[in-house]
C-alpha cells in the first residue's frame, strides 16, 4: 500500500485488512524496488508451484515422485519440496496421494461396476492393498464399504 497518510492509525488499519507492505509518500525508490523484487520472487515461486500442481493433476495416474515432477518443471527437488510445503501447507507426496484418492472417489461414483483393483491402478496406486489402507485412513472406511454404501443409496 502506498499512501500520503503517515499516521499510525492508517498503518494499523492497513494491517487489519491484510496489507503486507506499507509505503508512505514520498516513496523512496530503493524501498519500492526492494518490495517489487520481493513480489517478483514470490510470483515466480507461485508459478512454479502452479506448474507442479498442473503436472500432478494431469498425470496423477502415472508413477510420480518429487524428482520426476521437479525435472518436468525444471526445478531442484529440494527447492520444490520446500516451496510446495510453504505454499500448500502439505508435503508434495501427501498431496499426490490425497489427489489420487479424490480421483478414486470420483471414479467409484461415476461407475459402481468398476473393480477396486482397476480403480486403484487407474489412479496411480501400484498396490491395491496400499490404496485400501490410504483410502481407509482418509475416509474412515474401506473403498469397498464406500462403494457398497453408494450402491445401497442408488437402489
Amino acid at each position: 500500500m502506498v499512501t500520503a497518510y503517515q499516521t499510525f492509525e492508517y498503518a494499523q488499519q492497513a494491517l487489519r485488512i491484510g496489507v503486507k507492505d506499507y509505503l508512505t509518500k514520498p516513496v523512496i525508490a530503493s524501498e519500492l524496488d526492494a518490495i517489487v523484487e520481493k513480489y517478483k520472487v514470490w510470483s515466480s515461486n507461485h508459478d512454479a508451484i502452479q506448474s507442479a500442481l498442473s503436472y500432478i493433476h494431469e498425470n496423477y495416474y502415472e508413477k510420480l515422485s518429487l524428482n520426476i515432477i521437479a525435472e518436468k518443471i525444471h526445478l531442484n527437488p529440494s527447492y520444490l519440496s520446500r516451496k510446495f510445503l510453504e505454499e500448500q501447507s502439505i508435503g508434495i507426496n501427501e498431496y499426490i496421494n490425497n489427489y489420487r484418492l479424490e480421483m478414486a472417489v470420483k471414479k467409484i461414483n461415476e461407475n459402481l461396476d468398476t473393480s477396486m483393483s482397476a480403480i486403484a491402478e487407474s489412479c496411480g496406486f501400484n498396490s491395491q492393498h496400499y490404496f485400501s489402507v490410504a483410502f481407509k485412513k482418509k475416509y474412515n472406511q474401506s473403498p469397498r464399504q464406500y462403494k457398497s454404501s453408494k450402491m445401497s443409496k442408488g437402489l
